[in-house]
């Protein structure tokens, strides 16, 4: 009785005080609300179609730039479809090439695979096979890629894999390796690695590092091969912590991140003509690789060294963040979906009052970061998205992306 009466008393209070004593709002409050508010832009997103004032300021803000980072939430199908539909919007603009989160060799391989009619379905719709590409084994995704190779001016060499090869990826790679064995150590070498890959769909990352390594001694002075094996050997040392393997995390995060940027210098070193012009270059990777300065984890992002390559040669750059505010994605392994949650904006973000939870909205981060005394008292986690990003997307009730082939194969 005594605890009921002190609830009843203390929630009276709370009403009293509610409706006596409501604070004043402040200005600066006011004029926060209302600077947000002339950042933030609607915009209508079908498929691969999108429309409204946000989609065209995103637009020209892309265009103007030489290279376009897209740091998304993976597996979602409205992600894939949205990037489809910005690539070709972006084309005339002179875009003609993607760098995607995946590893150089299997991008090759991928793009060809694309290039020859359905291959790339029939070969994913083996169930062994489902988690060999990150990620563009659903369809939206796949979509983005068909995209850029149909879209685009080059013929060939469209798409340029910048990320480890992944955990998965043992398989194809292998595949590509037998086809490039020309002695008979060679072929045994792959051999037995195909018969670990195919109880251990993880067996890229998994076990000792012994067998790959012999691997990659058996290919001596084969380039084409031993450049695959080297993926793999630096793979598997970005994978060691993760995998419980030993080493540690933020070394590891930080290899990983060197390697992408390694990988994006190296093709556009491949790309730039004698006038120093390259293609225009769409990235499309996870949100923590395109946040400009130190990521999450700790280490210089890849976007860090983007926009510092442009700036050092009169080019810029333009990033933004698509968000999922609510619905699901795709766990690629276990081949359900699972809530897609924001990984910038807590429950009680400022932000959260200016996203709409049923429609997509855009918000101009860029303009944002030049008023930081409005935000200079905010959550730190939507101070980062602020220094982060030039742009802000968010995605209301987004869905799970679509796996093209049936249930994974092993355990």
């Amino acid at each position: 009785m005594r605890c009921g009466a002190l609830e009843a008393s203390l929630l009276l209070a709370f009403v009293g005080f509610v409706v006596v004593g409501r604070p004043a709002v402040s200005a600066e409050t006011t004029e926060t609300d209302a600077l947000l508010a002339s950042l933030t832009m609607p915009l209508r997103i079908e498929g691969r179609s999108l429309e409204g004032p946000g989609a065209d300021w995103l637009l020209a803000q892309a265009a103007a730039a030489d290279f376009f980072l897209l740091g998304e939430q993976h597996t979602t199908a409205e992600i894939g479809l949205l990037s489809a539909g910005l690539f070709e919007r972006l084309v005339p603009a002179g875009y003609a090439v993607a760098a995607i989160e995946v590893g150089p060799s299997s991008t090759r391989r991928m793009e060809s695979m694309l290039r020859d009619g359905e291959a790339f379905e029939r070969y994913l719709a083996e169930p062994a096979h489902r988690t060999v590409f990150p990620f563009y084994g659903l369809r939206e995704d796949a979509e983005f890629l068909r995209t850029v190779i149909a879209r685009s001016p080059r013929k060939d060499g469209v798409l340029w894999g910048l990320d480890q090869e992944f955990v998965g990826a043992a398989p194809v790679l292998l595949d590509e390796l037998e086809r490039l064995a020309t002695s008979d150590p060679q072929r045994v070498a792959v051999r037995a690695l195909r018969e670990t890959s195919r109880t251990d769909r993880m067996a890229l990352a998994t076990g000792s590092d012994a067998p790959w390594q012999a691997l990659h001694e058996a290919f001596a002075g084969n380039a084409p091969a031993q450049a695959i094996t080297a993926d793999i050997l630096v793979s598997r040392r970005i994978y060691a912590p993760y995998m419980e393997r030993g080493g540690s995390f933020y070394l590891a995060n930080d290899e990983r991140e060197r390697y992408m940027k390694t990988q994006l210098a190296t093709r556009l070193g491949e790309s730039t003509g004698p006038r120093g012009d390259w293609p225009k270059v769409f990235v499309k990777a996870g949100a923590y690789h395109l946040a400009y300065g130190h990521a999450p984890t700790g280490v210089l992002s890849l976007a860090t060294f983007v926009r510092e390559y442009a700036h050092a040669r009169g080019r810029t750059a333009f990033s933004v963040h698509v968000d999922c505010l609510s619905g699901e994605s795709t766990d690629v392994f276990a081949g359900g979906a699972a809530p897609c949650k924001s990984g910038y904006l807590g429950p009680d973000s400022p932000l959260r009052k200016f996203v709409d939870v049923q429609k997509p909205v855009l918000v101009d981060l860029r303009s944002l970061r030049a008023k930081r005394s409005a935000w200079r008292d905010w959550d730190e986690q939507t101070k980062s998205l602020i220094l982060a990003y030039d742009a802000y997307l968010a995605l209301p009730k987004v869905s799970a992306g679509t796996i093209i082939s049936g249930p994974a194969a092993g355990p």
